[in-house]
């Protein structure tokens, strides 16, 4: 719903509290609960000259300023004003004036929950002040403060003017129930945590009990305006129209509360996101701060097992391979493990590099080293064997071809 304000004759009524034409104040005062039946007329603010909590100014709240405040209550003006604020409050398209414990419009530091203690259905003048008709919340009332609290209406008025600075309620915006009054002129409407209400209802005072329903439409064509009515719209077509433009209000509420709540879900689930993506990012660099380890593992395994002679150099990519598959690499490290050492390391002989770790190698070293020799000195094989065999340049492959640990290939 599009913020509106409503306009009262020519001047500016229901605005921000700090706006500066404007003020929105609170007066603490007392009512009894023995006298605030359920459905019963309570006392919300007595006649007199009453100074502000602070003494920067000093409200005057007369019998006329009473039924001005009355007649603006009754009013098209006043009417739509309650319905919009009781919808915007979540209270539905209602035409009471709510009784909250505290003021949590004004004040959310204090009271920072909105508890509606009660509702207010009508007002009236009175011989001691300005009248309300209350009907009290239950459910509002189990959680209320213990202990006695008092009425302290909310008003809408002018800008404190004259020597000494004073205000003149003009409109009742909504009242508090409070534990410590400002204006201590009648008791408490509750004295305890448990609500004392009975069927009675007090009328002594009131100088005219049918004043409630006297209508003000000084401002009527502005409503029919603003609702998008006819300019003879009735009051019964005003009021439907009001009550209407209330369920679309509490429809939007309720599509607004609707919203908030998955705005909320998915931020929770954002966050959520946002720790599991960490969480992966930190588990990517250990995985790969792992990977990187084993590898420089298996390198020292593999280098210590062909030092060891527990290897040669051709099955090194063997065992590489099987150690890095699941199912085979526990019978390749437990072969490494118990693996006889081989003198598997290569020998230098005349300048050229032999390997020594296989039958094949060794043959081939023996044969390389015959054909040297027969090439040389024009030499039998015999001979050429006997002169290789001689050399002591030879001897490791000799060696190498008499341990028996030397593998077959």
């Amino acid at each position: 719903m599009k913020h509106v304000r409503i306009y009262l004759s020519d001047w500016l009524l229901f605005r921000t509290a700090n706006e500066n034409d404007m003020r929105l104040s609170a007066a603490i005062c007392t009512a009894n609960i023995s006298g605030v039946a359920d459905g019963g007329w309570a006392l919300i603010s007595p006649y007199g000259d009453h100074a502000s909590p602070d003494g920067s100014y000093t409200q005057r709240f007369s019998r006329e300023q009473a039924e001005k405040v009355v007649k603006t209550w009754n009013s098209i003006t006043g009417t739509a004003a309650r319905v919009f604020k009781n919808v915007m409050h979540g209270l539905g398209a209602k035409f009471s004036t709510p009784v909250w414990e505290g003021h949590p419009e004004t004040d959310k530091q204090r009271w920072p929950k909105e508890k509606l203690l009660a509702e207010i259905t009508d007002v009236r003048t009175g011989n001691e002040g300005l009248e309300g008709r209350v009907t009290w919340n239950a459910a509002g009332a189990v959680k209320r403060a213990a202990g006695a609290l008092y009425p302290s209406p909310l008003w809408w008025h002018w800008p404190p003017s004259g020597e000494p600075p004073s205000v003149f309620p003009e409109l009742l915006e909504s009242v508090g129930l409070v534990a410590t009054p400002n204006i201590a002129s009648v008791p408490a409407w509750t004295r305890n945590a448990t609500m004392n209400l009975d069927s009675s209802e007090s009328t002594a005072g009131v100088t005219d009990p049918n004043q409630h329903n006297t209508a003000n439409h000084m401002d009527k064509k502005r409503i029919i305006e603003m609702l998008g009515l006819g300019a003879d719209a009735t009051d019964e077509q005003i009021e439907t129209a009001l009550k209407g433009a209330g369920t679309t209000a509490n429809a939007l509420n309720t599509a607004n509360a609707a919203k908030t709540d998955l705005e909320a879900s998915l931020a929770a689930e954002t966050a959520k996101l946002t720790t599991a993506n960490a969480e992966l990012t930190t588990a990517t660099a250990r995985a790969a701060e792992l990977t990187t380890a084993n590898e420089a593992l298996l390198k020292g395994v593999l280098d210590i097992a062909e030092k060891r002679g527990a290897i040669t150099p051709a099955e090194r990519d063997g065992f590489q391979a099987r150690i890095t598959t699941a199912n085979t690499a526990a019978d390749a490290l437990h072969e490494l493990q118990t693996r006889k050492a081989m003198n598997t390391l290569p020998v230098e002989i005349n300048g050229n590099r032999i390997d020594l770790s296989t039958a094949n190698a060794r043959a081939d070293a023996l044969e390389a080293a015959i054909a040297g020799k027969m090439k040389e000195g024009d030499l039998t094989r015999e001979q050429a064997f006997a002169k290789v065999k001689a050399d002591a340049a030879f001897a490791p492959l000799f060696a190498a071809m008499q341990d028996p640990t030397r593998k077959e290939s």
